[in-house]
């Protein structure tokens, strides 16, 4: 469940910015390349970050 919680947290902070990513490239066309290569470093950073803390994330153990 950890996972899908972080994995909606991931895609909705991800849609936000690609839609404030867009609006700045309707003010400034010729950022364009800059704007959506920005969009495209968050997209690797946040996908890391999920399968870091999914992968590498101490395991719990059960106690008695």
């Amino acid at each position: 469940m950890e996972l899908y919680k972080r994995t909606v947290i991931f895609l909705l902070m991800y849609s936000v910015s690609v839609f404030l990513l867009y609006v700045a490239s309707e003010h400034a066309p010729y950022l364009l390349p800059v704007i959506w290569f920005a969009a495209l470093i968050l997209l690797i950073c946040g996908l890391c970050y999920i399968f870091f803390h999914y992968v590498f994330r101490p395991r719990k153990r059960k106690t008695r």
